[in-house]
């Protein structure tokens, strides 16, 4: 052993364990930024082969080995009993992937990996699992899902096809759940995306975090839709992706969904009618974040048109993600939602955005803070365009806003990883202006304490 590991296996084993589990959470948080694309040199396994004395501090760090990754296309039947073994009794982090499936239809391993983690359903605390295709002669899904998995937290499933699926699943009673029927009183987070919205719902009583992610083209029926979003009584973070009832009829329902707890919603349609349909079809009196992405100019007039701005006087952040509006659009924006502090737009710079010539404009005809648009404004986020042309809307937006008794503490400008160090370098801060430089962004909800590598498709 060189000194540097004699030093390092000086560290008394307790604290040692504790750096192996930080560092591979920060590995987890890394990954955010990217497509799940499957483990490569995980931590466990690059300190158990740098020495003797640090493989023997690994292989008793249970919370080390509680990832297990299944890939139907690579063997790992030798790799999966050996983590269960070493996790000992803590709670385990099941993925499953199953896009290859076809590719290790000839092999038995597949099958005999999936029954040990069935065999250790007690322990999960999440199962994330893609299936290209649920096979009628080969239900590996169905089979993951029919364990009792009472301390089961975090659900994420994706299914693209099923063979054979019984019509008459798509809007059963949610009380009846297709899988998981032991109950998961645990389970506080679900993402269901493509088939799975019709054909693998879980319990939903205790879930905090909702995501509803329509791929195919199977609609629910709307009180199907209903029932699955006010199941939960505790509901705070809802996330629609897909029209999931056909989109003539988000124009047609009258009655309102009551969402009492729901703190921030995620809307991204196929069809316009679901953003007008959806907040207006749905009350909730402490929603404090809203992110719309793929919105059309005119989609959001039929909630302009009949919406009283009180109904959002707790809505603080509003985010946009693959769209721009014009300006007189934007004017029915402030009006709508007036008590915005933060606002995100990061696939426009601050130079193409028609907000900021808007918000400057509408700001200099106010006579008092009362009536200029968004008072509170704390923060603007944008891509990162020409940083001179940027940088002078940036001052001229300041300046008028300051004139009137509004400062604008933030403003955050969104990168590419590689272009961070130039950026930075490139904006001049000072002292009245925080200017902040970031590339990755923000996981969702805010303050998650669970590494959702799934969460693509808001992305920009």
């Amino acid at each position: 052993l060189n000194s540097d590991a004699m030093s390092i296996l000086s560290i008394p084993v307790e604290i040692l364990s504790a750096i192996f589990e930080l560092s591979k959470t920060m590995a987890n948080e890394d990954s955010l930024s990217l497509a799940y694309e499957g483990p490569k040199m995980v931590p466990e396994i690059i300190y158990s082969q740098i020495c003797i004395g640090l493989r023997n501090v690994a292989l008793t760090t249970p919370r080390l080995w509680t990832s297990i990754y299944i890939d139907a296309a690579v063997s790992s039947a030798e790799r999966i009993p050996e983590y269960i073994r070493r996790s000992g009794v803590c709670l385990l982090d099941i993925r499953v992937d199953l896009a290859a499936e076809d590719a290790y239809a000839g092999k038995s391993g597949l099958d005999s990996m999936i029954d040990l983690i069935v065999d250790n359903s007690l322990r999960w605390r999440s199962v994330s699992a893609e299936c290209t295709c649920e096979r009628a002669d080969r239900p590996i899904m169905t089979h993951i899902c029919k364990s009792t998995a009472r301390r089961l937290q975090h659900l994420s499933l994706d299914i693209e096809d099923v063979e054979q699926a019984d019509p008459s699943a798509v809007n059963r009673e949610i009380g009846f759940p297709h899988i998981f029927k032991d109950g998961a009183p645990k389970l506080k987070f679900v993402r269901l995306k493509g088939l799975a919205i019709q054909f693998f719902r879980p319990p939903f009583d205790a879930v905090v975090t909702l995501h509803l992610e329509q791929t195919s083209q199977v609609p629910l029926a709307y009180i199907t839709f209903r029932n699955i979003i006010t199941r939960s009584s505790v509901l705070a973070h809802l996330s629609i992706h897909g029209d999931i009832i056909d989109n003539i009829s988000w124009s047609r329902f009258t009655d309102v969904i009551i969402l009492p707890h729901l703190l921030s919603l995620r809307i991204c349609g196929e069809g316009g009618n679901i953003y007008s349909g959806l907040l207006m079809g749905i009350k909730a009196p402490l929603l404090k974040s809203l992110t719309l992405k793929d919105v059309q100019e005119h989609d959001l007039d039929a909630m302009f048109d009949s919406t009283s701005s009180s109904q959002y006087n707790n809505l603080r952040q509003l985010v946009f993600t693959n769209f721009e509006l014009s300006g007189s659009t934007y004017r029915r924006i402030f009006h709508t939602f007036r008590e915005i502090t933060s606002f995100s737009s990061v696939q426009s710079s601050i130079a193409e955005s028609p907000l900021i010539d808007t918000l400057v404009k509408d700001t200099s005809q106010g006579q008092t803070n009362y009536s200029a648009f968004w008072p509170n404004l704390a923060v603007l986020a944008f891509s990162f365009g020409d940083d001179e042309v940027d940088e002078e809307m940036i001052q001229e937006l300041r300046n008028v806003r300051a004139s009137h008794g509004l400062p604008l503490p933030k403003i955050r400008l969104r990168v590419e990883p590689d272009e961070m160090q130039d950026a930075t370098a490139m904006v001049r801060g000072d002292i009245n202006t925080a200017i902040e430089i970031f590339f990755q962004d923000e996981a969702w909800p805010p303050n998650c304490d669970h590494i959702d590598s799934d969460d693509v498709l808001f992305s920009w």
